[in-house]
């Protein structure tokens, strides 16, 4: 990410073309690592094509070659993920997680749910549904895993049904999806509040005890740790001294309540206040930023874990904007 942002800004200095191959090769790597990096490959590109200063033949070349380079890591891989299983996507959970995602507030009253869906129509309260993860994968919890299978084994045509009804629900419940979205993104500021909208592990969940030291969590560790020919993976050791050191860094360091609003502010600010190539870099940065903070509490739920890699950009955002002002 960082590679392809720096490579971003070097494509707009219009001497040579390799830095827009270098940025689309660069995303199209962070895609394959987390599909959340997905959307970027048109942020970036729409940003190519309008936030520079640079002529527009120049902008459509960049935006062509850069394309080039995404596709160089993108097109081989579908064409052999289409030759071994027939099916393409940097995801198997795909839709599935949206599903999750809307499934906690989904009122069949205020929509028709498309034809085939409604038995995943549920008259259970809100407060008593559970979150999203259970809904993507839990037979217990979830209508869609009862019906559909899961998002390992649904056919295509399963799949589809449950996109269909995930639709349906944000289409026919748009200020429901606003109030979930908004009050998930409001945990970046407070991240242990609005828990019952999404769910996700704040800071404290994943450092401070209730997923690094859950056993279930370790057991299953180390039964996956087996199965890939680590035989000698007995148990797991803790080293109390070095983990409270690093657990005291870690909350010495978060980025959440006053400082994640400082650096909001001076992010969307910076594209306002700077100028010339400074002002197309902030845009840059903070359409990123924004793009990894937004889209997986719009499609899946707040985490901490997937909203840190938005934080460098963000950061980067704010230091212009602070610098001009």
């Amino acid at each position: 990410m960082a590679a392809a942002l720096y490579a971003g800004i070097r494509a707009q200095e219009g001497k040579t073309l390799r830095w827009a191959a270098l940025c689309g090769l660069a995303l199209a790597l962070a895609a394959s690592v987390r599909v959340v990096g997905g959307p970027l490959l048109v942020v970036v590109g729409l940003w190519a094509l309008g936030g520079s200063g640079l002529a527009f033949r120049r902008r459509l070349c960049v935006l062509a070659v850069g394309a080039a380079g995404a596709a160089a890591v993108l097109v081989p891989y579908y064409v052999a993920e289409y030759a071994a299983v027939g099916d393409t996507g940097l995801s198997r959970n795909g839709v599935w997680n949206v599903y999750g995602r809307v499934a906690p507030f989904a009122d069949c009253s205020k929509f028709t749910p498309p034809p085939g869906t409604e038995r995943l129509c549920e008259s259970t309260s809100r407060p008593r549904r559970p979150f999203t993860y259970q809904y993507t994968f839990n037979w217990y919890y979830s209508p869609a895993v009862r019906y559909f299978g899961n998002p390992h084994s649904a056919t295509p045509e399963q799949t589809g049904q449950v996109a269909a009804f995930a639709r349906a629900v944000i289409v026919g419940q748009p200020f429901d999806y606003a109030e979930e979205v908004g009050a998930g993104l409001l945990r970046y500021v407070a991240p242990e509040s609005f828990r019952g909208y999404g769910g996700g592990p704040s800071y404290d969940d994943l450092v401070h005890g209730p997923i690094l030291f859950n056993r279930l969590f370790r057991r299953q560790g180390l039964g996956v740790a087996r199965e890939h020919g680590y035989t000698d993976a007995g148990g797991f050791g803790v080293d109390h001294g070095l983990l409270d050191a690093l657990r005291a860094y870690e909350s010495a360091t978060r980025i959440q309540g006053a400082l994640f609003v400082l650096i909001a502010l001076l992010s969307l600010a910076a594209p306002l206040l700077t100028a010339g190539r400074a002002r197309s870099a902030a845009l840059l940065f903070a359409l990123v930023g924004w793009t990894l903070s937004v889209v997986p509490v719009a499609t899946v739920e707040f985490s901490v874990r997937t909203g840190l890699p938005g934080f460098g950009a963000l950061g980067a955002a704010a230091a212009l904007g602070g610098w001009a002002r």
